[in-house]
C-alpha cells in the first residue's frame, strides 16, 4: 500500500480504495488511543493473569509415575511394557515400569501375575511348561527361579548372537507387542496416572484376546 494525494483514497497497485474518513464512518472505527498504554493493573477473575502453581515449570517434560530415563532415546523419560504370552501370542501377563528398568528384574513378577487358567480336570493352571525369552531375561537368578519352579528353561544365554531364536520361536511376543502398540492411545504415553495408563493396556489386551477367540473358535 502506498499513500495517495490528500483528496484521493489509498491505492493498492491500480485499485483505488475509499478515503480513511469514509472507511471510519462506515465501519464505525474507534479513534486512536490518546497516548501510550499504561502499566497493567490488578486483574480480576475474568482477566488473564500470570500463571500460578498449577502450570508446570517444564511443560514439555513428562513427570508421570513409573517413568525413567530411556537409555535408547537420549535419556528421555518414558515407560516400558513387559509382556508374557503363550505359544500363539495370546497375552497372559503384563507389567509397566520405567524405561530404565532392566528386563531381567521383571521375569519372576510376570510369572506371579499369570491368572489361573481353568481346565476340565484338576486345579487351575498357573505356570507354563516351558519359557522362552531373549538374552535380557537370561540372567542367572532367573534361571535359578525357573529351576525352582520346575519350568523348562529356554532363555537365551548372555553373549548369544542376534537372531539365534527370536526369528524362530520368540517372534510371537514381538508380534503381540506390535499389536499392543497399534492402539493410538498407547503409542505415546499421554496419561500421567499409571492406573489410567494400565487400564488402557488391559483394554487393548482384551481386544487381542477377543480376536484370538474368534480365530480359534
Amino acid at each position: 500500500m502506498v499513500d495517495a494525494a490528500r483528496r484521493d483514497g489509498v491505492r493498492v497497485r491500480r485499485h483505488l480504495l475509499a478515503p480513511p474518513a469514509a472507511v471510519a464512518a462506515a465501519g464505525r472505527l474507534e479513534a486512536a488511543a490518546p497516548g501510550p498504554p499504561g502499566p497493567p493493573g490488578a486483574g480480576g477473575q475474568d482477566r488473564l493473569v500470570e500463571g500460578g502453581g498449577r502450570q508446570p515449570e517444564h511443560p514439555r517434560r513428562f513427570w508421570g509415575a513409573l517413568t525413567g530415563k530411556n537409555p535408547t532415546d537420549r535419556a528421555k523419560k518414558g515407560s516400558k511394557r513387559h509382556l508374557l504370552v503363550d505359544g500363539r501370542g495370546t497375552p497372559l501377563a503384563i507389567r509397566i515400569t520405567g524405561a530404565q528398568r532392566h528386563d531381567s528384574t521383571q521375569l519372576p513378577k510376570l510369572l506371579d501375575e499369570i491368572a489361573p487358567i481353568r481346565r476340565r480336570r484338576g486345579r487351575p493352571r498357573r505356570r507354563p511348561a516351558a519359557l522362552y525369552g531373549d538374552r535380557a531375561y537370561g540372567a542367572p537368578r532367573n534361571r535359578k527361579e525357573l529351576k525352582r519352579l520346575r519350568l523348562e528353561d529356554h532363555l537365551a544365554a548372555p553373549g548369544m548372537p542376534h537372531g539365534s531364536g527370536l526369528g524362530k520361536v520368540r517372534w510371537v511376543v514381538e508380534r503381540t507387542l506390535a499389536w499392543v502398540g497399534q492402539a493410538r492411545r498407547l503409542k505415546v504415553r499421554y496419561e500421567v496416572s499409571i492406573a489410567m495408563h494400565r487400564a488402557f493396556h488391559y483394554l487393548q489386551l482384551a481386544r487381542i484376546c477377543c480376536k484370538a477367540l474368534d480365530r480359534d473358535f
